[in-house]
C-alpha cells in the first residue's frame, strides 16, 4: 500500500515549509496563529510562581488550534474528498462568519485582559481555539510548495481521497507544530524577560497581541483576504 510522499514525509513537509521562503504564504495566517498563542500566555498572571499555571491552557490552545485547522484545511484540499464541494459552495460565506467569530473572540480577549487578575480567564480562550483552529483553515488559501503538490497528486488519484485526507491532516499538523515551536520559544523570552523583576501587570501585552490577532477578522469581513494574499506572493 504505497501512501505517495508518505505519513512522516508530509508531516516534516509541513514542518520544513514553515522555516522556508514559502513562509511568505503561510503568513496569510501565522502572524495571527502566534499572536492568538501569545495572548493566552498573556492573559495568564506573569510572575514566576505561575509559570506552572501557564501549561495547561496553553497546550489545551495549542492542541486545539492545530485540530481544528488541520481536520479544516484537509477537508478543503482533498480534489477527492465529496464534502469540500458543499464547503466551497459556501466558501464566501463561511470566510465572513469566521471573521465575526475572529472579531468576537479577540474583542472576549480583550475584556478578560481589562477585567484583571482572574486566575482561569486564559482557559476561556483556550476552549474556544479548534473553532479558531478551523477559521484560519477556512481564511488560508494555500499556495502549493512541492510536498504539498506531491500530496494533491497522490490525493487525486482514483481510491486515493482518504489516504490523501489523511497526509493533509498530517502536513497541516506539521505546519502547526512549527507556529507552535515558534510561539514557545517567543513564550521563554518572555519569561526569561520576566524572571527575577518585580513589575507591575500590564494589560498592554495581551490588549496588542489580540488586536493583532483581529486583523485576520477584518481582512475576512472586509474580504480583503485575496488582496493580502497577493501582497504576500508579490514579495517572493
Amino acid at each position: 500500500m504505497t501512501w505517495g510522499p508518505g505519513l512522516i514525509g508530509s508531516f516534516f513537509g509541513g514542518v520544513s515549509v514553515f522555516f522556508s521562503i514559502w513562509q511568505l504564504c503561510i503568513m496569510q495566517f501565522s502572524p495571527f496563529y502566534l499572536a492568538y498563542l501569545l495572548t493566552v500566555y498573556f492573559l495568564i498572571d506573569g510572575s514566576p510562581g505561575r509559570a506552572r499555571s501557564a501549561v495547561a491552557p496553553l497546550f489545551i490552545a495549542a492542541a486545539g488550534l492545530a485540530a481544528g485547522f488541520s481536520v479544516i484545511f484537509a477537508i478543503l484540499s482533498d480534489p477527492g474528498f465529496a464534502s469540500n464541494y458543499a464547503l466551497f459552495s459556501g466558501i464566501r460565506g463561511l470566510k465572513t462568519a469566521s471573521g465575526f467569530f475572529i472579531l468576537a473572540v479577540g474583542a472576549l480577549m480583550i475584556l478578560l485582559a481589562v477585567l484583571g487578575r482572574f486566575d482561569t480567564k486564559a482557559y476561556v480562550p483556550a476552549t474556544l481555539s479548534p473553532l479558531v483552529g478551523a477559521s484560519f483553515a477556512i481564511a488560508y488559501s494555500p499556495c502549493i510548495p512541492p510536498v504539498l503538490s506531491e500530496i494533491l497528486n497522490f490525493s487525486g488519484m482514483p481510491g486515493n481521497s482518504f489516504k490523501g485526507l489523511i497526509l493533509l491532516f498530517l502536513y497541516a499538523a506539521g505546519v502547526c507544530a512549527s507556529a507552535t515551536l515558534v510561539a514557545s520559544v517567543m513564550i521563554m523570552y518572555f519569561r526569561l524577560r520576566q524572571k527575577g523583576r518585580k513589575t507591575r501587570r500590564s494589560m498592554f501585552p495581551p490588549v496588542f497581541s489580540s488586536l493583532v490577532f483581529m486583523i485576520i477578522g477584518l481582512l475576512l469581513v472586509m474580504g480583503f483576504m485575496l488582496r493580502y494574499k497577493r501582497f504576500l506572493v508579490n514579495i517572493f
